[in-house]
């Protein structure tokens, strides 16, 4: 095996997450690491610099639906 996923072999999810340090202290939070709230981060530190922000995902991984 190389890897790589097929059709009859679905990807396994990986064995890490990356998750916030506990008790961090964030000016704003983002539920959900969709395309809205990928984009909605992207934006508010685009207009605010220095924004400490957070986006919360229950996904291994972000924009998967």
């Amino acid at each position: 095996m190389d890897g790589t996923a097929t059709i009859d072999e679905p990807r396994a999810a990986p064995a890490t997450r990356t998750v916030a340090p506990s008790g961090g202290d964030w000016d704003i939070a983002i539920v959900g690491g969709g395309i809205v709230g990928l984009a909605t981060a992207r934006e508010i530190l685009r207009r605010r610099p220095g924004t400490r922000l957070v986006v919360l995902e229950k996904e291994t991984e972000i924009a998967q639906h």
